[in-house]
């Protein structure tokens, strides 16, 4: 099988980011680089997270010192001022194209590649720290393409240590998959699929799978659904020409161990947007509303933010939050974060239009809306990225226990290979 270039559809995961609970006091505009990339040390930053210790672990999609294999890495604040990188992982031949880590509860880092060993369709890998405090790598699983295709998203992990990601493509046919990896004896775990995805319920999956207290499991597809509708925005390049704005789903386990899938949401393509964003995944309030974005359509078709309602009946009803007309930026990517007023922060290509590939025209924009008491919603401008080159895959953001807030740009700083920034109150 030939090797499979990575593009802003193929990292659209991404997305490791958990909902963060947090009272946060009004904005102000302080910003700053944490960690200017060159292409040893990896390259296009996808996604980082928090460690018990505050340092920031993530991944890079290229680079590294095994050529352009992509790297994991952990940055640590110095007394001095400043963060620096103490430890780099270079992903190689055992598998290439990382995607976003997540921790266990032994500070061990699970997380997927999109081709595996031997140029397999995939693996599921472990990094744990040996006795020299050096990572070493387990690969979990190797897929086969009927089992997945191009794993693009980050894990989630239950309280069992149950692992769940989707895969871009494969299956039965040939759309996608959810799959599930569960610790066995002597180290070994076992691999199943939870679902193949066959078009009317979507294609093309990207996004990490959200958890609720049931064991039930959400995503959304880029692609595909029972949508008739078309539009030209509809047509990324990672849908293949295929019809259908996207879908949202839920997984639900059974007492025999198969699982149901149910489509709960089907995109138009038309205001209630169009191709859910992929690099990160649904998020809970505390009343069971789902929240993501949409990487086009809406009111002026460049992406919207939206709320999903369950209905009670096993139907939910959609709520477009907030429109992006272009000046507000386009095309919003990560899925988005709360705090515990019920705020949502998240990020989009900067304004301007989008270009496909991985890029918008006018770098990244960090924003904040804020729920009104008559129902609407008001969007603010955290930040623009003044370098248009650090455009590309908005991979989300993070809060710390303080409230700041944390991200990457693809490209930009000064090596032109991506950042990692934060973004204080």
């Amino acid at each position: 099988m030939g090797t499979k270039a990575p593009s802003i559809g193929l990292k659209a995961t991404l997305a490791i980011f958990t909902l963060t609970l947090l009272a946060m006091p009004a904005w102000a505009t302080g910003f700053r680089v944490l960690h200017n990339f060159n292409d040893s040390q990896g390259s296009h930053p996808a996604g980082i997270t928090l460690g018990a210790d505050g340092n920031i672990y993530g991944i890079t999609i290229l680079g590294g010192p095994n050529g352009s294999a992509g790297t994991a890495y952990e940055l640590t604040p110095d007394p001095a001022g400043g963060w620096r990188e103490t430890k780099v992982f270079g992903f190689s031949r055992e598998g290439i194209y990382p995607n976003p880590v997540i921790f266990d509860a032994e500070g061990n880092l699970y997380g997927t590649t999109e081709l595996g060993p031997d140029d397999s369709c995939g693996s599921v890998f472990e990094l744990s720290l040996n006795a020299a405090g050096h990572w070493d790598e387990t690969i979990l699983h190797s897929l086969s393409c009927d089992e997945g295709l191009y794993p693009e998203s980050a894990l989630v992990r239950d309280s069992s240590g149950n692992l769940y990601g989707t895969a871009w493509g494969g299956g039965v046919y040939g759309k996608g998959t959810v799959f599930e990896l569960s610790p066995a004896t002597e180290g070994r775990w076992t691999f199943q699929v939870l679902h193949s995805f066959s078009g009317p319920d979507g294609i093309t999956l990207q996004s990490t799978p959200t958890i609720d207290a049931n064991g039930n499991l959400y995503g959304t597809t880029l692609c595909g659904g029972s949508s008739a509708a078309v539009r030209s925005w509809e047509l990324t390049p990672d849908c293949g020409g295929a019809t259908g704005a996207g879908t949202v789903w839920e997984l639900s386990p059974q007492t025999d161990g198969s699982w149901t899938e149910t489509t709960i949401y089907n995109f138009t393509g038309s205001d209630d947007g169009a191709n859910p964003s992929a690099q990160g995944r649904l998020i809970f309030d505390a009343a069971g509303n789902l929240y993501g974005g949409t990487h086009n359509g809406g009111q002026y078709g460049k992406g919207t933010v939206y709320e999903l309602t369950p209905v009670g009946d096993g139907t939910w009803t959609e709520k477009v939050l907030h429109s992006f007309d272009g000046s507000d930026g386009i095309s919003p990517s990560g899925g988005v974060i709360a705090d515990a007023a019920g705020n949502l922060y998240g990020e989009t290509f900067g304004p301007g239009t989008y270009l496909g590939g991985g890029s918008g025209n006018g770098g990244q924009l960090a924003y904040k809306l804020t729920p009104n008491l008559d129902g609407t919603w008001t969007e603010t401008v955290l930040h623009r990225f003044d370098d248009p080159t650090s455009g590309g895959p908005a991979m989300g953001l993070i809060f710390d226990a303080v409230g700041n807030i944390y991200g990457t740009t693809w490209m930009g700083g000064t090596d032109n290979n991506g950042t990692v920034f934060e973004i204080t109150p």
